[in-house]
């Protein structure tokens, strides 16, 4: 054997010695040492809750509008425009502001008669002019309604409810909503044997637009018209995620 050979086996026996002595330094760890006190364990436990609150409506959203025809476009326009003017005037003298007034339809259309042969005839033009309003009054709509008919308006449509601080009933709703979500968390936990120790995540769906009830009108001369604005509501819808523990 050469004298390379047995330097080659000595480092390879230091080597090995040496690896032998860190091993038996290494502490020993007893695998039922650490599973002894295992980690509480956590969840999530996840409930859906709805709020809703209601009030009167203070604000009411209409528009009224005049239709006329004529034998040409031009009467039709100036009829109509004779018309609308005398409902604008009424209007203001009702206190509706000008800035909730905005024309929001005006059309100016031929007007056909169906002959017995199938054949159209043009017998005159239709113009008619509509403007939606904002009554900050709910109490004046039906009076309203009364005597913008008189100075000649001949259409109503779209009569809708809201409430003027509907912000305030949203967060009302919110809160009642949380509330109905915990108390739905903690009756689940206590079935199910955990805890409820605190939230991870809560999702907020809320109504927009109140939800107006439906509106029956009735034209009427010695009498107030007859509007309905019953109670308006708001709801909001909660996802919350609870955090549990064992």
């Amino acid at each position: 054997m050469t004298k390379k050979h047995l330097l080659l086996m000595s480092a390879i026996a230091a080597l090995a010695i040496i690896v032998a002595f860190f091993a038996a330094a290494v502490p020993h760890h007893d695998a039922h040492a650490e599973t002894a006190n295992p980690k509480q364990s956590t969840g999530t436990l996840t409930v859906s809750a709805q709020g809703e609150v209601g009030a009167a409506a203070d604000i009411v959203r209409l528009q009224v509008g005049v239709e006329t025809e004529q034998d040409t476009a031009e009467r039709a326009i100036a009829a109509n425009s004779k018309k609308m003017q005398d409902v604008v005037s009424t209007l203001k003298a009702m206190g509706i502001d000008e800035a909730d007034m905005q024309t929001s339809r005006f059309s100016v259309s031929p007007v056909y008669d169906q002959a017995r042969d199938n054949q159209r005839k043009l017998v005159g033009f239709r113009a008619e002019n509509r403007v939606a309003i904002v009554i900050r009054d709910a109490d004046i709509t039906g009076r309203l309604i009364d005597k913008t008919v008189a100075a000649g308006a001949n259409r109503v449509h779209d009569v809708n409810f809201e409430i003027s601080d509907q912000s305030q009933l949203e967060d009302e709703a919110m809160r009642l909503a949380i509330r109905r979500a915990e108390s739905k968390a903690e009756a689940a936990a206590e079935e199910s044997g955990v805890q409820i120790v605190g939230i991870k995540e809560i999702n907020i769906s809320d109504s927009r637009g109140p939800v107006a009830p439906r509106v029956y009108t009735e034209f009427a001369q010695d009498a107030d018209t007859p509007i309905v604005s019953g109670e308006t509501t708001v709801s909001v819808q909660v996802n919350v995620v609870f955090k549990t523990a064992d």
